[in-house]
């Protein structure tokens, strides 16, 4: 697949270094303009630190035990994909916070958060098992995210005891 995709496509793009920040962006700026989430602003900024914070756990620990050799050669931290699973993790909290107010608001998350993988794959710098890990462990992190926090933030958020 790698022999066709760079034979029948010769370009290269740096957008995919920027496009993994986009789905993120999209929540910042839904998250400041108001929009109507599921969650407080405070409690949505705890789920995206834990989400991100997970994507970025899993895939570091990856690339460091796995020593997978780029496409392109240019080192062996291949496996898996770190810019798809950035954008996945803020496609998957797009949809979970902001799904209910337009279908739109999660399809673009994943229309971007995809076209990051297949332009990483592009580019020659992840084989499409990268890519497609990536992309589970960014949805895997957004995902227990949200079901760990309410769990992290009992456990460690003191309440200010009632006055009478």
């Amino acid at each position: 697949m790698r022999g066709e995709i760079q034979d029948k496509l010769h370009f290269r793009t740096r957008a995919d270094d920027y496009l993994q920040y986009a789905p993120m962006a999209g929540w910042v700026g839904l998250s400041l303009a108001g929009a109507p989430g599921r969650s407080t602003p405070l409690d949505r900024a705890g789920i995206a630190l834990l989400a991100h914070g997970l994507t970025t756990v899993l895939v570091l620990s990856l690339k460091q035990i796995t020593h997978e050799l780029r496409p392109d050669g240019s080192d062996s931290y291949s496996f898996p994909s770190g810019h798809t699973a950035l954008a996945f993790t803020g496609a998957g909290l797009l949809d979970r916070e902001f799904g209910r107010v337009s279908p739109l608001i999660p399809i673009g998350g994943y229309a971007v958060a995809t076209s990051t993988g297949l332009l990483r794959m592009t580019n020659d710098k992840h084989w499409v098992s990268d890519v497609l890990v990536g992309a589970g462990i960014g949805l895997l992190s957004a995902e227990v995210a949200y079901h760990v926090y309410p769990w992290l933030k009992r456990k460690f958020v003191r309440r200010k005891p009632a006055m009478h």
